[in-house]
């Protein structure tokens, strides 16, 4: 939980309303083969830079001027997307570090919007700052953001400037993925969020790892070469995987509590056989099955004796 939201939301809020704030916008290419990446200024008219201000204060007031609505939970990278708001603060933000570290290097003057840069445009920031604080808009880049000068919130370009409609357009888009403001990130598009910053990449070799320790498992899982394409070949199986990866149960799995389970006729549509050796193989159509159990899902309530699968779990410590 954000547990300053009400001060946190009407400090930006504040801030985006000062008269002498300076506006840039930049843009971040990435080399996809070496992973590298290059930032870009582009000068603004004043007309622009006032649109831009507006344009982000216009959405933080309505998205934050009533935080008491609003609930605010750490980002858990193994859901696809969330009801509620994530963000991402203290120690986690080491992970957004390497991206926000490169509006502090060399930054390169924008003169032209050519087919190479934007083959690789990754995101573009705007960025508001005062002398003695500032706060980033990141919105992914897409193609279809070249667009034409019939849209309100569009930019032409020309000799290195951006100016008011009289062109083909740049279009800066009305909504924004995160904004990094006060030693916070809060999250509006998690999809993109993990685009920029590269976090699926994390998700996905964590998913990695995890299916390696699933191999190496006292148990079997019948099909085991087919079960590991299907899961990472999806993007929900491969949240999945992260989030077995960073718990620290699937070693406490017993073939004698999943039997159980099975033989009740809590788990359906999957079944376990036993090798020559006596080594317990579990075997389903239904990969969800296999990964809910490693995942650990299946849980009895103390007060009903109902059970419950249950994905998110918050564990009671013990004095």
């Amino acid at each position: 939980m954000l547990q300053d939201k009400v001060s946190y939301c009407k400090n930006l809020i504040n801030f985006l309303a000062e008269n002498e704030l300076s506006v840039c916008i930049l843009f971040i290419t990435r080399n996809k083969e070496n992973d590298s990446y290059n930032v870009f200024k582009g000068n603004l008219s004043d007309e622009v830079g006032q649109t831009l201000k507006e344009l982000c204060f216009k959405l933080s007031n309505k998205s934050y001027k009533k935080p008491e609505k609003k609930v605010f939970e750490k980002y858990d990278p193994s859901k696809k997307g969330n009801k509620h708001t994530e963000f991402l603060d203290g120690v986690d933000l080491k992970d957004i570090k390497p991206i926000l570290d490169l509006f502090e290097s060399e930054i390169i003057d924008l003169k032209r919007i050519d087919k190479s840069f934007l083959e690789n445009l990754w995101f573009y920031v705007i960025r508001l700052e005062s002398q003695n604080n500032k706060v980033l808009f990141f919105k992914k880049y897409s193609k279809g953001m070249v667009l034409t000068k019939s849209f309100p919130l569009a930019m032409s370009f020309k000799g290195g400037d951006f100016d008011k409609l009289k062109h083909d357009i740049f279009m800066i888009a009305n909504k924004i993925d995160c904004i990094y403001f006060g030693d916070k990130l809060i999250i509006r598009c998690k999809g993109n969020f993990e685009k920029i910053f590269n976090f699926f990449k994390r998700i996905k070799s964590n998913a990695l790892s995890a299916m390696k320790i699933i191999e190496d498992l006292p148990f079997k899982i019948d099909n085991i070469n087919q079960f590991k394409e299907t899961c990472l070949n999806r993007e929900m199986m491969i949240r999945k995987l992260n989030n077995i990866y960073s718990r620290d149960t699937i070693g406490k799995i017993k073939p004698d509590g999943i039997e159980s389970l099975i033989k009740k006729g809590i788990i359906k549509n999957i079944s376990f056989s036993r090798d020559q050796d006596g080594k317990f193989i579990l075997s389903s159509p239904d990969p969800w099955k296999i990964l809910n159990i490693l995942d650990d899902d299946y849980v009895k309530s103390l007060l009903t004796d109902i059970p419950y699968e249950a994905s998110e779990k918050k564990e009671i410590k013990q004095n």
